[in-house]
């Protein structure tokens, strides 16, 4: 059996590569701009959002305590989420199979649940 080989040609030319239009991207840089102005003029110009009433009361006692207890909150739920996550880590690497099954069980629909759905 005998096989045919291509003679050597010499190189092939580069390739001229043109960059692909996005003109959506555009539209949307457009589109958001315009709305972007158009909530810094009704922050300015609209008497409605009445700014001296929102300095007067951004720093009463209420409004601090609502948001200390935010951040309170906040710090609490992060330090709790770490913990279990940590706890939860550590049991699925265990050889014990009753650990490493049931720390799936309670990990994995947290790890596979998800806000958007995929597209």
């Amino acid at each position: 059996m005998s096989s045919i080989i291509a003679p050597v040609q010499g190189r092939p030319e580069a390739i001229r590569a043109v960059p692909v239009r996005h003109p959506g991207r555009w539209f949307a840089v457009v589109v958001i701009a315009v709305l972007a102005a158009m909530v810094i003029n009704s922050f300015i110009t609209n008497p409605a959002w009445d700014w001296t009433f929102q300095w007067q009361n951004a720093f009463t006692p209420p409004v601090l305590n609502g948001v200390v207890t935010t951040i309170w909150l906040t710090v609490a739920a992060m330090a709790f989420g770490i913990m279990l996550g940590v706890v939860l880590a550590v049991m699925r690497l265990s050889p014990n199979p009753v650990l490493s099954g049931a720390s799936i069980r309670l990990g994995g629909p947290e790890r596979t649940s998800h806000f958007f759905p995929a597209q």
